[in-house]
């Protein structure tokens, strides 16, 4: 062989050794990836993607989100009641006591543009199906089939235009469990209280819920609440 031969065929060996051991060096650099503590039946955080149904979900077009504030200061404080709110011991309310408010013709421009994409869900939450002097237990207290729904709660800034309303039923399901809105009220508890004791802040809770509030529930398992927020 050669002097040329011998010198060519020794810069590719190099050449290909070099690459292997940069492979490797790579590989080795690599992270595992992180662990998490979420169960076989919850379903991952995702960005982008959803776990649940649709039905699950407010529609995005439909339902932008819409905020007011995102000022803690503006959260944690105590503000006069409105006129039928119930004050704390200190005869005042919460934000949300104090900000939540949504007019009947809202609601019924929410659920006309529900209707819409949705052809009977009126008639199924008002329960039509139902004789008038029987309906009244479907639409309120346990029985209560559906509610016009703050997507981002008004407990974090959230505010009572359209734009971050829609209609939520109870009887949604992921995986054979209740998933609606129920669940989520008490996902909103369980973050409005985080917000105010200054473990969240206001856009973290509203990105998760946006992000997929079905997986948020089951990574946080928050308790069942009836405490006013």
């Amino acid at each position: 062989m050669n002097g040329s031969c011998t010198i060519a065929l020794g810069v590719m060996a190099a050449l290909v050794f070099g690459t292997c051991n940069d492979v490797l060096a790579n590989t080795a650099r690599k992270k595992p990836a992180p662990q998490t503590n979420q169960t076989d039946s919850s379903p991952p955080i995702s960005f982008g993607f959803r776990s649940a149904a649709d039905s699950v979900y407010p529609n995005r077009g439909l339902t932008p989100g819409k905020e007011d504030t995102f000022s803690v200061q503006d959260i944690q404080k105590r503000y006069k009641c409105p006129s039928g709110a119930k004050g704390g011991k200190d005869g005042k309310c919460t934000y949300s006591a104090a900000h939540r408010n949504v007019s009947q013709a809202t609601k019924n421009a929410v659920y006309a543009a529900y209707e819409r994409i949705s052809p009977g869900l009126t008639a199924y939450c008002r329960a039509l199906d139902k004789p008038a002097a029987k309906r009244r237990a479907f639409t309120t207290g346990k029985g209560q089939r559906c509610e016009v729904d703050h997507f981002c709660p008004v407990g974090i800034g959230c505010s009572n235009d359209q734009q971050n309303l829609w209609i939520q039923r109870a009887d949604t399901q992921y995986n054979g469990q209740p998933m609606g809105f129920h669940q989520k009220d008490d996902l909103e508890a369980w973050g409005i209280a985080q917000v105010k004791a200054g473990k969240l802040t206001p856009k973290e809770f509203d990105t998760r819920i946006w992000s997929d509030w079905v997986a948020y529930y089951f990574q946080v398992r928050p308790p069942h609440s009836t405490a006013s927020n």
